[in-house]
């Protein structure tokens, strides 16, 4: 025993731990820059033979790695006399990392290794590409491994194929159908594969968001592809949709898909039925984007951001709470189209068991409902706020109250009986909105509801019902005009209404010229235009001509209107 501990200590006495850990946190030095397999050969120091060569490999980390690395040394001529191998996650990957000993008795034989590194290191390039491509594929059968070699190949043959591309034709073909992939071509899987990777580093690298449509043949169709990436988490699918039907109306969609990267870039995959015109909805989409945030930053401007919630809405939540022990719900609609209702639900209760995960669950499980944040409960004066973004597809209910009711009784189902804070005030909207479809004739109800809703909403529910019908009339025949354009109305000699198209967006500039009124400012966009609709008084009165004029005109030289088209006739 004590001769085998002698020769054990003489080995380890031969291995260089401090120079093998230098060797690891270069390894890992270089990952962090290439992100890909990278092979360290050290410079030798070796000054008594018999000594062992350390050499080290990182890459990512598969089924196998260890082993077939090590064959690639053994048939390669030499033999192993260590080695050390650790799988880690890094940089938000599973890498392993492998430093290999070898024996070495002479400086002949260390100079032959030297001599034959670069093979060395091109193999295990090699080894641990496939080895990791395979592995991933080989779950996904014969066929899609097969048709993703076909893609890889012409990729190589464009000069497009890298290890990043590699990743992402890894991830195409693991999340697609066996249908979809032989239903398509190699060059097509080929450049919708391009576009995402493209995208995404696009927007990785400060650009903004990216909008691609192409026709497509499939083994059966002709379709329509569209590729988007941005990284706005509000944006959705039901948005991308509702921006491809102001183009192609009836148009049917054959495939869709999103998926988010660790950095919470979404890449979107819509695919429709026949040619469809491929600029016209590159711009709608491009268009709906810019849209939303310019509504966002409407809503911060018109003071509905997380300070709204913070300083009225929250406390008033906690103090019923804390009076009648229920707990509460406050369900409020932020941005309202033809085709989504985008809305926050909090819900205060008391301090127990987790909940929001099983609601969560239960709202997946409500068509036309779709979850777009939720932040973890916080604690405020011994009960616990939750917050929930979500999404409604206006189609997919009879009618606005009927989503309120559907998510009520859903969150009911979750927490038992809670009261509903806002339900009185949007009741109240709902029947108002009802009026206003019965006193406006031929005019479709999307686009009565995209002008009703895009007034703001604390004077949508208060304002007096002539003034907002008389609002919603104005928008919708500057609406049909599709130009730039300025409208007004006097109610009552209450107020003065006016409403202001244009393309390009003037709310400070209109805000000064309205300097001391007291003015209520509703925006919205639609059809490339955007809508201000503004109600303006002066001390309890409608504007006298005096006071209106020296707004209109300059308004209209602004916005490049000649005389002979400025229709102001109330």
């Amino acid at each position: 025993m004590k001769e085998i501990d002698k020769g054990l200590k003489r080995k380890l006495n031969r291995i260089p731990f401090g120079q093998i850990d230098e060797l690891r946190i270069d390894l890992l030095n270089r990952w962090q820059e290439k992100k890909n397999t990278v092979v360290i050969f050290q410079k030798s120091n070796i000054k008594k033979y018999p000594f062992i060569y350390f050499f080290g490999l990182i890459s990512k980390d598969w089924a196998g790695s260890a082993g077939t690395t090590m064959s690639v040394i053994t048939e390669s001529g030499w033999n192993i006399a260590t080695h050390w191998g650790l799988a880690i996650t890094f940089e938000r990957q599973k890498v392993g990392i492998i430093v290999i000993g070898i024996e070495m008795r002479n400086e002949g034989e260390l100079t032959k290794f030297l001599d034959q590194k670069e093979v060395i290191r091109g193999k295990l390039y090699e080894v641990c590409f496939e080895g990791w491509r395979e592995d991933k594929l080989i779950t996904l059968g014969v066929k899609k491994i097969s048709k993703s070699k076909s893609v890889m190949k012409l990729m190589r043959n464009m000069d497009k194929f890298t290890a990043g591309i590699s990743e992402e034709v890894i991830k195409f073909f693991s999340s697609r159908s066996d249908e979809y992939l032989d239903e398509r071509s190699p060059r097509t899987i080929s450049d919708i594969i391009l576009t995402n990777y493209s995208f995404i580093h696009k927007i990785r690298d400060g650009g903004s968001q990216q909008v691609k449509a192409k026709h497509l043949k499939t083994n059966r169709e002709k379709l329509t592809g569209i590729s988007i990436g941005c990284y706005d988490t509000d944006f959705s699918l039901l948005l991308a949709l509702d921006a491809i039907r102001e183009v192609a109306p009836d148009a049917a969609v054959k495939y869709n898909k999103v998926f988010v990267t660790d950095d919470k870039i979404s890449i979107y995959r819509i695919e429709i039925d026949s040619f469809q015109p491929c600029k016209r909805i590159e711009k709608s989409i491009l268009m709906k984007l810019r849209t939303l945030k310019f509504e966002q930053e409407n809503l911060r401007e018109m003071g509905r951001g997380p300070e709204y919630y913070g300083k009225v809405i929250i406390p008033k939540l906690l103090k019923e709470y804390s009076i009648s022990h229920i707990p509460q719900a406050y369900i409020s609609p932020e941005l309202t189209s033809s085709g989504f209702i985008h809305f926050k639900l909090i819900v205060v209760k008391e301090l127990g068991v987790p909940w929001g995960d099983k609601y969560l669950a239960e709202l997946g499980k409500i068509n036309g409902i779709t979850v777009l944040g939720y932040e973890s409960p916080k604690v405020y004066q011994e009960a616990e706020t939750s917050f929930f973004n979500l999404q409604s597809d206006a189609n997919a209910f009879t009618s606005t109250e009927s989503m309120y009711t559907t998510i009520r009784e859903n969150l009911s189902s979750v927490i038992g009986n809670f009261r509903d804070f806002g339900e009185g005030m949007r009741q109240l909207d709902v029947n108002k909105f009802a009026d206003v479809c019965r006193r406006i004739k031929g005019v479709s109800i999307n686009l009565l509801r995209e002008f009703y809703y895009g007034i703001t909403d604390f004077y949508r529910v208060s304002g007096a019902e002539e003034e907002i019908i008389e609002l919603v009339k104005l928008g919708i025949k500057l609406a049909r005009g599709k130009v730039s354009g300025i409208k007004w109305n006097v109610i009552e000699d209450k107020c003065t209404l006016i409403c202001i198209t244009s393309k390009e967006h003037i709310f400070p500039q209109v805000l000064k010229m309205l300097e001391g009124y007291s003015v209520v400012v509703s925006q919205l966009q639609l059809g490339g235009l955007n809508f201000l609709l503004l109600r303006v008084e002066n001390r309890g009165r409608a504007l006298s001509n005096e006071e209106l004029l020296p707004i209109i005109y300059p308004l209209a030289k602004r916005l490049e209107i000649p005389d002979n088209k400025l229709d102001i006739t109330p």
